[in-house]
């Protein structure tokens, strides 16, 4: 099984990485 994420988890995953301090509030049911 190969990880191809969506739009929003490479955008999410992007913020995580290049913000120290960051909160993800995300509706439930999005992975």
């Amino acid at each position: 099984m190969k990880y191809i994420p969506h739009q929003y988890q490479e955008y999410a995953t992007r913020r995580i990485l290049d913000t120290p301090y960051i909160a993800l509030l995300l509706e439930m049911g999005l992975g």
